[in-house]
């Protein structure tokens, strides 16, 4: 009897550890994932709504494109209020608060392609595969240099080669392991990390992607241009332009290429200039704001910007000329800052005639064709003065303008900002601290990483 129920014991132990070896194989949340694949990496790369759609916008809510009447601060949050006028504090709502906080939301992404490095290593790389596999690895690279990328233009200062190995930068996470403490890079450490994963990416991902949502070779160039441009290494910045506009270099033509010119928002979302699709998680700042008056008055009556990028609500201005085709700003990447730039590093080198020539095949598109006269100078600093000028009216609500004021007023362009709220005026000096926003104050108790000096 004793070897009947022994047996039966051993039967049972058997059988309860297979179902228990089954049990823990299944998710215990069906909406988690075991990754097994290559399709299960690129899944986490394709969750667009949680990438492609939460681009931070704190930098362009902090600079001078867009303001605040005084009821419209008023009806604003106090981190959205502290924001506009450069507080010292509180000007990020804590993740304790709302857990879709930009600092959150960037850290999300780079999570996200730190889990798909770390599993992708560990994949075998076939002849069969190649071409998937590096382009997943691409991606991850890209994602994460632009994420980093977009976190030092709001938390850090702008970068300077002399004080490169002291200012502070942001903590580098590059492992999915949450349990390794944060502590804060050097500013060079941070630019260097960024720039390394953009080159793996450039190295990687495929000529085009098969949708622009996803990062193909000329979008990873058009972001290291970008980065290079944000630390004033122009002729980088210039090279990495160029290298974008020989796989993308398509105009719209506002004279015939505007569907609508009198819908709500007249310019295509997915229209020929865009590489890289990306849109702004928008700031309250922005959403109830209206465009600068004396930017909006920039604009000649002929050229065609001027109708296609403002409406009146209100008798404010107020911008409709998102390529993302409604109130949401386009973040993304598009052909049009790529001969901006272009242009200004090819004048920066001395190449007046080659960067106007860049220069006028842009604007040739924005203005009316029957007033169209094209630039001609031979001075750099006037071919400078109207490029940043242009870039200016061009690029507005995507997110560029407070790197733009940054990497600017290291050169002593002495750009002031100035805002009056309630008769009170706030202003912000050329290279102040606070070009460097406040991290959230949650993030420096829970970590102790080191807060930006005010």
């Amino acid at each position: 009897m004793k070897r009947v129920l022994s047996w039966l014991m051993i039967g049972l132990i058997t059988i309860l550890f297979a179902n228990c070896k089954k049990y823990l194989d299944i998710p215990s949340d069906k909406r988690m994932v075991i990754i097994s694949n290559l399709e299960d990496l690129q899944s986490l790369l394709d969750a667009f709504n949680q990438i492609n759609f939460v681009d931070p916008g704190a930098g362009e809510a902090s600079a001078d494109n867009n303001f605040l009447t005084d009821a419209a601060w008023q009806s604003l949050g106090e981190y959205d209020r502290s924001m506009y006028i450069w507080s010292d504090r509180n000007v990020i709502v804590p993740y304790s608060v709302y857990s879709g906080n930009i600092w959150a939301t960037c850290y999300n992404i780079i999570y996200r392609a730190n889990t798909v490095l770390f599993h992708i290593a560990r994949m075998e790389k076939t002849i069969e595969n190649e071409d998937q596999y590096n382009n997943i690895k691409g991606q991850a690279h890209f994602l994460r240099a632009k994420s980093y990328l977009q976190m030092a233009w709001i938390w850090c200062l702008s970068y300077d080669s002399t004080s490169k190995n002291t200012d502070l930068g942001l903590p580098l996470r590059l492992t999915p392991d949450f349990n390794e403490p944060s502590t804060r890079s050097t500013l060079d450490e941070t630019y260097s990390q960024i720039i390394d994963d953009f080159i793996m990416a450039v190295q990687l991902l495929p000529r085009e992607a098969i949708h622009r949502i996803r990062p193909g070779k000329g979008a990873a160039f058009g972001y290291l241009s970008r980065c290079y441009l944000s630390m004033r290494k122009y002729t980088e910045a210039g090279l990495y332009a160029d290298s974008c506009l020989q796989i993308h270099s398509e105009l719209m033509d506002f004279n015939t290429d505007i569907p609508n010119p009198n819908a709500n928002y007249p310019i295509p979302q997915l229209n020929a200039e865009v590489v890289y699709f990306a849109r702004m998680a928008t700031p309250s700042v922005l959403s109830y704001g209206s465009v600068d008056t004396i930017l909006y008055n920039s604009y000649d009556e002929m050229d065609l910007r001027k109708k296609t990028f403002f409406r009146d609500v209100e008798g404010r201005k107020v911008f409709r000329g998102s390529y993302n085709q409604n109130a949401i700003p386009f973040t993304g990447l598009a052909t049009d800052e790529m001969y901006l730039t272009l242009a200004e590093c090819l004048v920066r080198r001395g190449d007046v005639q080659l960067a106007l020539k860049s220069f006028n095949e842009l604007m040739i598109t924005r203005w009316d064709k029957d007033d169209f006269s094209t630039t001609i100078t031979e001075s750099p600093s006037e071919a400078l003065e109207l490029i940043l000028k242009e870039r200016r009216k061009e690029l507005l609500y995507r997110d560029l303008r407070w790197m733009d004021i940054k990497r600017l007023n290291k050169e002593n362009y002495n750009i002031i900002l100035s805002r009056m709220v309630n008769d009170k005026v706030y202003t912000l000096a050329p290279n102040d601290p606070k070009f460097a926003l406040a991290i959230p104050e949650d993030i420096i108790s829970r970590s102790n990483i080191i807060q930006n000096p005010r």
